[in-house]
């Protein structure tokens, strides 16, 4: 049986993997924290270790990430209907916005599906 702390280790540890649906031209955000803004829709898991699927469904999901997430992809030449697989460490930090959206730092990495 695992205690309260090694609970909380595991969630921190655990990583599940999503695909989703860019939904949105994808944009640097307009603040000054040099992130892009990827709207995702009909998002799947393919590991959801921590059971996030019910949250990302319902309205979608916005990560803010880096360019360095985003595995030798520009941003800009994503197109809207493009396929991308990401990993979001642990249970990440949502906004309480519609639809949520996720800081990149719970972001391990974002993938284009057949790349």
């Amino acid at each position: 049986m695992l205690n309260k702390n090694e609970n909380t280790i595991k969630s921190q540890d655990s990583l599940s993997e999503f695909q989703g649906i860019i939904a949105e031209k994808v944009l640097p955000n307009e603040d000054v924290s040099k992130t892009y803004r990827v709207f995702l829709s009909n998002i799947e898991a393919i590991s959801d270790d921590e059971n996030l699927l019910p949250i990302l469904n319902n309205f979608g999901l916005v990560l803010n990430l880096v360019k360095e997430q985003f595995q030798g992809i520009r941003p800009n030449k994503l197109k809207v209907g493009d396929k991308v697989i990401f990993s979001l460490k642990g249970i990440p930090p949502m906004t309480m916005s519609i639809p949520p959206q996720v800081a990149g730092i719970a972001v391990e990495y974002i993938n284009l599906v057949g790349e």
